[in-house]
């Protein structure tokens, strides 16, 4: 059963084939920079100095610290995709969800 707005089926994020943290990560990425951005010049209208700050630093902080955490789960992707494209691997070394 495919879903239309994930990339696998329903099956495959129940039984963690496919991780649901990224696509989590990317529909916040950028309310959250949109909220440090409008909140920091109303902030810095206000009078407060650190207003510009939360305005230009945080959605940049938001969008380089969500790259970073996709950037894991894409080194896992590569990782497993190396592991299945290995001949002569043992049958048990499939990767499994820690629980």
């Amino acid at each position: 059963m495919k879903n239309a707005t994930f990339s696998g089926t329903v099956e495959d994020y129940v039984f963690f084939r496919r991780m649901l943290a990224p696509l989590i990560i990317k529909a916040l990425c950028w309310p959250l920079m949109a909220f440090c951005f409008i909140g920091g010049f109303v902030a810095w209208f206000q009078g407060h100095d650190w207003g510009l700050w939360l305005a230009l630093a945080a959605p940049v902080s938001i969008r380089v610290g969500s790259e970073v955490i996709i950037l894991l789960f894409k080194i896992y992707d590569v990782l497993v995709a190396i592991l299945r494209a290995t001949p002569g691997r043992p049958t048990d070394a499939e990767p499994q969800p820690n629980m």
